[in-house]
């Protein structure tokens, strides 16, 4: 059933939209970034972990897709599958050959799958693109004598693999992006199965959700402290501890509504 409910995501016009201006974006991004260096010496190239679409500061429109826009997109491409059947009225038929149980496991297995690859195979894309384009070890790199002058921030997430392990950062980072669009996904599809908001509520779900939180940790009572950290900021200060709680606490309230709306199709 989880293979019939990934088909039909992947099918639907809001993940073909969704993906391909995901796809687009980190492609771009890279297009961009080699313009700006071009024709520039390769002594002052950063090197290929300053690049990428979500460690380049040289500020581009495009790493706005994996940021600003990026919990309403990852929403948008796959979190009403639920909704979408249920408002069509196909979900009776649904359930005469199968459990609600069974139906609702499904879509939440195929929401989880498809939302993580739809963002983990762009992001993958242009970091692998940029090891191909740019040095390695460019211009204000983490070389050896660089690193025997400096120690890592220890306000700053991750600020010892930043340091000393830049590429297996990127992967880091890439990974947790992909686990906090995949979270909020699914956050946004469990809301749907309480049947108690209209389409459009759900698909900007996230977006709120992500709002609220950045709202909550933003309160002057919690400036210059760890729980003051933003989730989609790269190795900024903080605390990995807070990206972990937001993804476990979210990850719990969707299980809660997923069981309740289990219990609801079923009565």
């Amino acid at each position: 059933m989880v293979k019939r409910e990934v088909h039909k995501i992947i099918y639907r016009k809001q993940f073909a939209i969704v993906f391909m201006i995901f796809f687009v974006a980190a492609i771009l991004d890279f297009l961009i970034t080699c313009k700006n260096y071009y024709g520039v010496e390769i002594s002052w190239i950063r090197s290929a972990y300053k690049c990428g679409i979500l460690t380049n500061d040289i500020g581009l429109f495009t790493c706005q897709f994996f940021s600003t826009l990026f919990p309403l997109m990852v929403c948008v491409g796959v979190s009403d599958i639920f909704c979408t059947e249920d408002k069509m009225g196909i979900t009776n038929f649904i359930y005469a050959r199968t459990t609600p149980h069974k139906n609702i496991t499904s879509k939440a297995i195929a929401v989880i799958l498809v939302s993580f690859l739809m963002t983990f195979i762009p992001l993958i894309i242009n970091f692998i693109l940029t090891l191909t384009a740019f040095p390695l070890q460019g211009h204000y790199c983490s070389n050896a004598s660089y690193l025997t002058l400096t120690s890592p921030d220890e306000g700053r997430i991750f600020g010892y693999l930043e340091m000393f392990y830049p590429y297996c950062n990127c992967i880091v980072y890439i990974l947790i992006r992909c686990t906090v669009g995949t979270t909020l996904a699914l956050f946004s599809f469990s809301l749907s199965l309480l049947k108690c908001f209209h389409k459009y509520a759900i698909l900007f779900s996230g977006m709120i959700y992500y709002l609220c939180y950045s709202c909550i940790v933003g309160l002057p009572l919690f400036s210059n402290t760890p729980i003051n950290t933003d989730i989609f900021a790269i190795n900024s200060y903080g605390s990995g501890w807070m990206i972990f709680i937001f993804i476990v606490f979210t990850w719990m309230i969707s299980f809660v509504m997923i069981m309740a709306g289990r219990k609801k199709e079923t009565y």
